[in-house]
């Protein structure tokens, strides 16, 4: 690097810099820190203001950090990209396993989606209307993996670019481990506890985060979770979840409930033939199967909207 400059790192969120937020490079750590909090982590006072004056929007919004350098007399530039939700503090959540959840086995689907040719053959037939049908109910997702994050761009990619028929899978958070392959290999392969690396991170990321902004303990969280191991089962009770929300798929694309060990007879999840369409909506769907609380909340949520839309064109039709 030549000159201070070069150790800065622009920080635009919506296509917009954002001065606030700008940070600097840390060698020879591989780690920038935010120049007004002097940490990784960004002043909360910042974010608030950055919320208030809508620079931060509710729902997803592109973030991309820039650091502009010199080397060998040539100015270069150098980008990550990534995405911010601002979420309300009483939303609900879904979580998903990706490897043997949406694809059906660990190795192979690993393989299949970070394949060169971007074949996505090896998932579960359904899961993007299955997880459609589920985002209609407003509800948020969170894509929970063991893959390192070497690994993220290739994972955000087939998350993204995953179809199957007119439906892809909603854009959610996605949590990963922070480690390197090795790091993974030894958790999933000698220590074979993924579990709680899974649990720490919804702890930290998730939990922690929503119980700092108001959320009420007693109201439940997480609405679903889904995975394909015993381990994802743990991780997801680990964090609160109640093993009537907790659903384990097979490599047969069948889901079982854990708090009933029985198969559930959805749809979404069996292989269509014929190119039949895939219906959801079975009676013991888990659509159906949500808790009353919970069916009642997003019934009385749908009405609250209603209202305010009728509201603001009547708003308008008077104006």
């Amino acid at each position: 690097f030549i000159g201070s400059d070069s150790f800065t790192v622009h920080v635009y969120i919506n296509s917009s810099e954002v001065t606030e937020l700008q940070m600097r490079l840390v060698p020879p750590s591989p780690h920038a820190i935010f120049v007004h909090s002097n940490s990784t982590k960004p002043d909360p006072q910042v974010i608030h203001r950055l919320i208030e004056s809508g620079k931060i929007l509710k729902g997803i919004n592109s973030v991309i950090y820039e650091n502009i350098y010199q080397t060998n007399g040539r100015t270069k530039s150098r980008t990550c990209s990534g995405r911010i939700f601002l979420w309300n503090h009483d939303d609900l959540l879904v979580v998903s396993d990706i490897d043997g959840t949406i694809t059906k086995s660990d190795v192979v689907g690993l393989v299949d989606s970070i394949g060169m040719d971007g074949g996505f053959g090896h998932t579960h037939n359904g899961v993007c209307e299955f997880y459609t049908e589920l985002e209609k109910r407003d509800l948020r997702f969170v894509y929970l993996t063991s893959r390192p994050i070497s690994l993220m761009g290739y994972t955000r990619k087939f998350i993204s670019n995953l179809k199957q028929g007119s439906k892809k899978l909603p854009v959610g958070l996605m949590l990963c481990h922070t480690g390197s392959v090795r790091d993974v290999l030894i958790t999933e392969l000698v220590k074979k506890n993924p579990n709680e690396f899974k649990a720490d991170v919804l702890r930290r990321q998730i939990v922690l985060p929503f119980a700092a902004a108001g959320r009420v303990k007693e109201n439940k969280l997480f609405i679903a979770g889904f995975g394909n191991k015993l381990t994802d089962m743990k991780a997801y009770s680990e964090v609160g979840m109640s093993l009537d929300n907790i659903f384990i798929i097979d490599k047969k694309s069948s889901m079982l409930c854990e708090s009933e060990r029985a198969e559930l007879e959805v749809e979404a999840f069996n292989a269509v033939e014929g190119g039949g369409r895939v219906n959801a909506y079975r009676r013991n769907s888990i659509i159906n199967r949500l808790p009353p609380d919970i069916a009642l909340s997003l019934h009385e949520r749908e009405e609250e909207r209603r209202s305010s839309l009728s509201m603001t064109e009547r708003s308008l039709s008077m104006g």
